[in-house]
């Protein structure tokens, strides 16, 4: 497979899988996806991928004048139609590890509630201390959060940190983090 600017590769549950890009000139890729549900209308979304600015061009790239300024784009178009039966999920690179190594925790916390309950108590509070720094180390990695525009120009940054001062409102903070 020859080295190209965009590339896609999309499969299913059953264990198929194609892929475009790969040989000659591909600067941009894209997927329609959609499925079929209980409301008995389609629900689809649309991805896309470009990458465009100076140096698309492996030629242009080798040039000083020019350099490498290449710029990976990534649009989804939303469905048109979000009901109860159609919902999209916006999900960070690594949340499901981070959310494993909650559970994770959690069940360390209950085999030290049962290891004290069986009369070990210095070993069930040495398992609930463990669990509860695990969970600590994960809630105070910090998550690399993209560059996202949301509809209505509100990045995703912008957006939860927004969410975070209501949530600290509501819980009665009012120190300024």
């Amino acid at each position: 497979m020859a080295r190209v600017n965009a590339f896609l590769r999309a499969g299913n549950d059953n264990g198929r899988q194609v892929s475009v890009g790969g040989r000659g000139r591909s600067d941009s890729v894209w997927a329609n996806i959609n499925t079929d549900n209980a409301s008995h209308s389609d629900c689809g979304i649309k991805v896309s991928a470009e990458v465009c600015g100076p140096g698309v061009r492996y030629q242009e790239r080798r040039l000083k004048s020019v350099g490498d300024g290449r710029t990976s784009v990534f649009t989804v178009e939303l469905p048109d139609q979000c009901d109860e039966f159609c919902r999209v999920e916006i999900q960070l690179a690594g949340e499901p590890l981070r959310e494993l190594a909650r559970i994770g925790a959690a069940l360390c916390g209950v085999r030290g509630a049962l290891q004290v309950a069986h009369g070990k108590k210095a070993e069930g509070i040495r398992t609930i201390e463990q669990a509860r720094e695990l969970l600590a180390q994960v809630e105070t990695t910090p998550t690399a959060i993209p560059n996202v525009n949301l509809p209505g120009g509100v990045t995703l940054k912008h957006a939860l940190a927004c969410v975070r001062i209501v949530q600290d409102l509501i819980a009665g903070k009012t120190e300024p983090n």
